[in-house]
């Protein structure tokens, strides 16, 4: 069984945290044009370049001894559903009304196939209309890929990989195309497809203070960025350095757990389990919140960053409502039907021999 990785675990808050207090920043710069805690210029967190780091580096983790076993692709794809679709549509369908009826809210391209395709997490060139669910696109597709190659050998994993991390240079260095070219070569997939590479590395090399030290870096890289984007303006290519951060700190944290007993305090835990109500509620959340402010006129009696603190725990505390109410119970429930389904059949398949 694999070690439990606790700061891994909790790290996964770091996706939410980041990409809330950035969207807040947005927010409130067009509403109010107030430059929340100096970071309203920022046009990306880095947060999803983690959690897209993050969950190649889970896939292999948990599921590379897998590789080779033709018949666990099946259970894969079902583990991969149920912790995905299932919550994602008890938040994204009864939003519909809302949308296409609140102004404010609403999307300029919602029609009947932008919401079948939302739903599918089928990739739009305009997004979902709950936009940050365009991530979950490219998780995905990279579900869909990783488990069609779970049934081959780790030989024939690495030559698909391979293949495919060497087609999305090539495809950067060509001209615009069709866009379902353009995503499945997006330069997205490198950040999966080099978590799943650390994966596969980690285990092999024991703790070292050498983790610590990584981990340090892509911290300081991370600081770097923002401040280079705010305030310095040295022409480096945030999204590379973004994929930096995102692996040396997974290395760093990955290589400490791995090597050392770790005990997390319990709120980061539940953080990272609440991380993707968190993240899928927070932009249709700051929405409501601030417009509630204007109705009740605090932003006229507020300190607007005073206000902007107020909104984004409001949003963390929403959304770790959402999980606790709703996902995690929603989540348990299919996973046990999943686990009676299968000590069903092994009965089955038992009793018959």
């Amino acid at each position: 069984m694999k070690k439990r990785l606790e700061l891994i675990q909790a790290s996964r808050a770091i996706v939410p945290l980041l990409v809330a207090i950035v969207h807040l920043a947005g927010t409130m710069q067009v509403k109010y044009n107030h430059n929340f805690l100096g970071i309203s210029d920022l046009p990306k967190s880095g947060g999803v370049d983690y959690f897209f780091v993050l969950t190649g580096f889970m896939m292999y983790y948990v599921y590379g001894g897998k590789i080779g076993n033709k018949e666990y692709y099946k259970t894969f794809l079902y583990n991969r559903f149920i912790r995905l679709y299932p919550f994602y549509w008890v938040l994204a369908i009864p939003v519909i009304p809302l949308l296409l009826f609140v102004p404010g809210l609403g999307s300029d391209n919602l029609d009947l196939f932008t919401i079948i395709k939302s739903l599918l997490l089928w990739p739009q060139e305009h997004g979902p209309y709950i936009f940050v669910a365009w991530s979950l696109s490219y998780n995905v597709f990279f579900y869909i890929v990783f488990a069609l190659i779970l049934g081959y050998s780790k030989k024939i994993f690495l030559y698909v990989i391979g293949i495919w991390s060497i087609s999305i240079g090539i495809f950067s260095l060509l001209p615009e195309s069709i866009f379902i070219f353009e995503f499945i070569f997006s330069p997205y997939f490198i950040n999966f497809i080099i978590g799943s590479i650390i994966a596969s590395l980690i285990v092999k090399f024991k703790y070292h203070n050498f983790y610590i030290i990584l981990l340090i870096l892509g911290l300081s890289i991370f600081v770097f960025n923002w401040l280079n984007i705010i305030f310095i303006d040295i022409d480096i290519n945030a999204d590379f350095l973004y994929l930096i951060f995102a692996s040396l700190v997974i290395t760093g944290l990955s290589g400490i757990d791995l090597g050392v007993s770790v005990r997390v305090n319990k709120f980061f835990n539940y953080l990272g389990d609440a991380s993707f109500a968190i993240f899928l509620s927070h932009t249709l959340t700051i929405s409501v919140l601030t417009k509630t402010m204007d109705i009740l006129g605090l932003t006229n009696k507020l300190n607007l960053t005073f206000l902007g603190l107020i909104i984004f725990v409001g949003t963390i505390i929403i959304g770790c409502l959402l999980y606790q109410l709703i996902e995690k119970p929603l989540h348990s429930k299919l996973k046990r039907r999943s686990n009676i389904k299968s000590d069903g059949k092994k009965a089955m398949a038992s009793s018959l021999r």
